[in-house]
């Protein structure tokens, strides 16, 4: 009787333990969803409206792709800011830790319209591209895009995005995207990956 209990435990807290890191360069599938585009209020246009108000050293006016996104903060936190709450204007997936033998984390997304995806620390930090001293290195914007027309189209509509990072053990990823203007859900993928490639 106490050994079927303990099966049974076990299936339990298998069922319910947190997902594994994903095999080494095998893609697995992602989706995002949100209800509103943000189109040129997106909080990754407007940090540069960024202000410190009262001068106290915080900044009040606060606009943050990865920690907060709505706007207000320092002597402003209790003020609502814009309605940029999870499943709104933007969706976050996390994946985390590695697999096993990987040295990068590789992020495709394909929008029908416009979605901007950004690769954000578990602390809610943008990972930076290439940043003095970091492990990690984030994508960096083409000019032109691939998208359904053709690859390095300059038409910027359904622009596939690719992100690499080198990745730290036992980290975990936010792969944070906007919806800028589409009308439909976000189709992507990631990998763990030893050379950067998958399968």
């Amino acid at each position: 009787m106490k050994r079927s209990v303990l099966v049974i435990l076990a299936c339990a807290l298998g069922v319910t333990a947190p997902a594994s890191g994903g095999d080494l360069n095998a893609w697995v599938p992602l989706e995002w969803r949100t209800v509103a585009p943000c189109a040129a209020a997106c909080p990754y246009w407007l940090d540069t409206t960024n202000i410190d108000v009262d001068n106290d050293g915080q900044e009040d006016v606060h606009f943050d792709t990865c920690g907060n996104p709505d706007g207000t903060d320092g002597s402003l936190s209790d003020v609502p800011g814009l309605p940029y709450e999870e499943g709104i204007v933007y969706d976050d997936i996390m994946v985390g830790p590695r697999a096993d033998g990987a040295i990068v984390l590789v992020v495709e997304i394909y929008p029908t319209v416009d979605w901007d995806l950004f690769i954000c620390s578990e602390e809610g930090r943008l990972v930076d591209p290439c940043a003095s001293g970091a492990e990690e290195c984030a994508r960096v914007f083409p000019e032109n895009c691939d998208n359904a027309i053709g690859p390095q189209n300059p038409l910027p509509v359904g622009c596939r995005e690719r992100s690499v990072i080198q990745i730290a053990a036992d980290r975990r990823y936010v792969l944070r995207a906007y919806n800028f203007s589409d009308p439909f859900p976000l189709e992507g993928r990631y990998c763990w990956s030893s050379a950067g490639s998958c399968v």
